[in-house]
């Protein structure tokens, strides 16, 4: 109950905002921790040592590193991982499975699958285990704010735009009380029933015959139907590593 009042305002904040509140969550949460890995954790022995160990980050969250004043400390985790990749190359041995690395990739000992496991990293991306967690924490904090009480979320929730597909999937997954799977549900249809009206409206006015109305909350209707059903748009660079080492 504590971590769910913790929760509860962003997740508030996040409703009246417009599209996923996880979504929003999770942005907010992964740009948070890259955030302290480049100016507050970046000499910390440990934390470098978990991002060698995943080879560096996903290519979402591998890009975040560029932004303003963030080329130092992506440049001192990235001659790491560098450093990690040559030493795996000069050292076959080391490879992951045991045997040399070229008896692998000959085909001697697993064929084409062997070789692509040279160099798998052994761990995950640092920030998406980071945001998972974070993830998992809101869906079960939200499932409890749906429960009918003095921190309920069903009536904002149920005016923004509800969960996209893998959070509402993820949220339906966490352990809970019936009654809030059930209110979950509740509110998550009246919202996209709310929008397929809005998207029926939008292709009526797509017509030639009616192009000439005025849009009204349908305007924007498909572009919210995509970011539920594919999540929201990737996030675009502030400035590039390049414009960043020049300025």
């Amino acid at each position: 109950m504590t971590e769910s009042r913790a929760y509860y305002h962003d997740l508030r904040d996040a409703c009246a905002a417009g599209g996923c509140p996880l979504c929003s969550l999770a942005d907010r949460s992964a740009e948070s921790f890259i955030n302290a890995l480049l100016w507050e954790t970046v000499t910390d022995v440990d934390a470098r040592r978990r991002v060698v160990a995943s080879y560096g980050f996903c290519r979402e969250h591998g890009w975040r590193l560029d932004r303003p004043g963030g080329v130092g400390g992506a440049a001192i985790l990235l001659a790491d991982v560098i450093k990690a990749l040559i030493a795996a190359l000069d050292d076959p041995s080391a490879a992951a499975g045991g045997g040399s690395m070229w008896d692998r990739l000959r085909g001697r000992r697993g064929g084409v699958e062997a070789g692509e496991a040279f160099l798998a990293p052994a761990a995950a991306c640092p920030v998406c285990d980071h945001v998972q967690r974070i993830e998992a924490d809101a869906a079960q904090a939200l499932l409890v704010c749906l429960t009918p009480g003095a921190h309920t979320l069903v009536e904002p929730f149920t005016a923004g735009n509800g969960l996209c597909l893998p959070h509402l999937r993820l949220t339906l997954a966490q352990p809970g009380k019936t009654q809030a799977h059930a209110a979950l549900i509740a509110a998550q249809r009246t919202i996209w029933q709310r929008l397929h009206g809005e998207l029926t409206e939008y292709i009526r006015k797509q017509d030639v015959q009616f192009r000439g109305e005025t849009y009204g909350s349908e305007r924007d209707s498909w572009e919210r139907a995509l970011k539920i059903t594919s999540g929201p748009p990737p996030r675009k660079s502030s400035a590039s590593l390049t414009q960043a080492r020049v300025q």
